[in-house]
């Protein structure tokens, strides 16, 4: 204090200027006053003094955190067992987002939709998929702003397109993928053969229905995996030319089996046995309604299918969401052993709740051939660069932006934040006092690094009940963290009428006016 009032008081006129001949040039120190050398000051010691401060400021922040958390952790849990939770997007980290959402765009038939300003900061390729009716959100992120450690976004791109040379022999980073329907395979297949697009087709027969499912593999630019399926394929046509040939003689005549893929967990790879998955004719009609419905004449677009997504260890997955999301329950496969496993869950699309679409993680760490680095390897680093960048209410980085997206349709926000501040798991809370144009969803958000390199962002509203005030996402900052807006209207937006305050156990999202 006293070196704070001494810094404060000093008459310039009494100071002595830095020079070579008293010493005082280049060295971190602040002028004297004449003849009082008990009061020097070094830039060291009001370092101590400004370090204590903050120390102590953020020691009483954090410990007030702390006491909300537990204070209304019983009461959120309560909300969040009984909570609705519908699926928006499926966000990945790209090196070539933009090329990305062009290819998305060509191929599966979803809408370029760039309409946030990053302002140069990064690069996005927002895609919505059906967008006048399903609008399932298929997002790539080059964000090189944030940190993402020694092994950047680019390095497991290159890498993962290495592992998949030709598209000819399964890879367990392909177990990263997101799935499509599509009635007919045909078309595709012969475009396809006369570009220079790398795929891979394998097929499963299920002797229920009396089908033979095929599944079209592709990569993106920047090396992201996608499957289109489908019951439909004419092999003749295939056979016929000389670069389908390729993809029969090879394999005895058919296209390769997943049963008969060196490495792969089969019944992991294909179309889903249960009870809420579809039957190829009700995929048809699905695919039927949501493009008859498509407004301007827009071409058809496939229908989404399944996420799925690689990981390490089940059991440490279902721990975290049983934690975090108790409305949620998962579904064991039927065949799953103790080298190759997978659970799923089954969620609504937010803008038709009739729609069911799977999300399913994969273990199969044993029996994939390895590479240059593994499954296990990839999440491990990527919990890595978040235990060193981000921490409970805290943070970014670049693998931040690979997550899926969760629409919290009952609950607000704070009750997730103060479950994850319970916990100790990494979160960062942003939104804006707005709802978006064309559903009236709040634009509130919540993003987790979550488990096995796999992230979540919700979409909701705030209570103001976990803090007073939140930030606006800010691309431009390593942290994300920009503006604040507050409980009481005050800060980004303030003036606007809105505060993104929503009550707990309300069925409407949008952002109630006038509070």
């Amino acid at each position: 204090k006293k070196e704070a009032q001494l810094v404060n008081t000093m008459d310039a006129s009494n100071c002595e200027e830095p020079s070579e001949e008293n010493g005082l040039l280049n060295k971190q120190t602040v002028r004297e006053p004449k003849n009082n050398s008990n009061w020097t000051l070094t830039l060291g010691g009001v370092a101590m003094v400004v370090f204590a401060s903050v120390a102590f400021i953020n020691s009483h922040e954090k410990n007030k955190e702390m006491m909300l958390a537990q204070e209304n952790y019983e009461a959120a849990q309560t909300c969040m067992a009984n909570d609705e939770i519908t699926l928006y997007k499926n966000t990945v980290a790209s090196s070539r987002a933009h090329e990305d959402a062009v290819w998305a765009s060509t191929y599966l038939g979803c809408t370029i939709r760039d309409v946030t300003d990053t302002h140069d900061c990064a690069e996005l390729g927002k895609t919505s998929c059906l967008s006048d009716t399903l609008g399932f959100n298929l997002h790539f992120v080059q964000n090189e702003n944030s940190e993402a450690g020694e092994k950047n976004v680019a390095y497991w791109d290159n890498l993962m397109n290495d592992v998949n040379g030709d598209m000819e022999n399964y890879h367990k980073f392909m177990d990263f993928r997101v799935v499509f329907y599509s009635p007919r395979l045909d078309s595709l297949v012969q475009t396809l053969l006369t570009s220079e697009e790398k795929f891979m087709l394998r097929s499963n027969y299920v002797e229920s229905t009396d089908e033979t499912w095929y599944s079209l593999i592709m990569t993106s630019p920047s090396s992201k995996i996608f499957e289109i399926t489908s019951t439909k394929l004419n092999l003749k046509d295939i056979s016929s030319t000389v670069a389908g040939k390729k993809y029969m003689l090879n394999h005895g005549g058919e296209i390769l089996s997943w049963d008969n893929e060196k490495g792969t967990c089969p019944h992991t790879q294909t179309h889903s046995t249960l009870a809420q998955s579809y039957t190829s004719s009700e995929l048809d009609e699905l695919y039927d309604k949501y493009n008859d419905q498509l407004k301007g004449g827009k071409n058809a677009g496939l229908l989404p299918l399944r996420n799925q997504i690689a990981v390490s260890s089940l059991s440490k997955l279902e721990s975290w969401y049983s934690k975090h999301f108790p409305s949620l329950s998962f579904s064991r496969t039927n065949g799953n052993t103790e080298k190759c496993a997978s659970a799923s869950i089954m969620l609504s699309l937010y803008t038709d709740k009739s729609y069911v679409m799977e999300t399913r993680f994969v273990e199969n760490n044993d029996l994939a051939p390895e590479g240059e680095e593994t499954v296990k390897e990839f999440v491990k680093y990527i919990e890595s660069v978040h235990s060193d960048n981000v921490s409970p209410n805290r943070g970014w980085d670049a693998w931040y932006d690979r997550h899926l997206g969760f629409m919290i349709e009952q609950c607000p926000l704070d009750d997730y934040m103060n479950s994850f501040f319970k916990h100790n798991d990494a979160f960062n809370p942003h939104g804006r006092p707005l709802t978006t144009e064309n559903t009236g969803s709040p634009t509130q958000h919540c993003w987790a690094a979550g488990t096995e390199g796999y992230g979540i962002e919700m979409q909701g509203s705030f209570d103001f009940s976990f803090r007073d005030c939140y930030t606006v996402f800010d691309w431009c900052e390593k942290d994300t963290n920009g503006a604040k807006f507050c409980s009481d209207g005050s800060g980004a937006g303030s003036g606007s009428g809105t505060t993104g305050v929503v009550k707990k156990g309300s069925t409407s999202k949008k952002i109630k006016k006038g509070n």
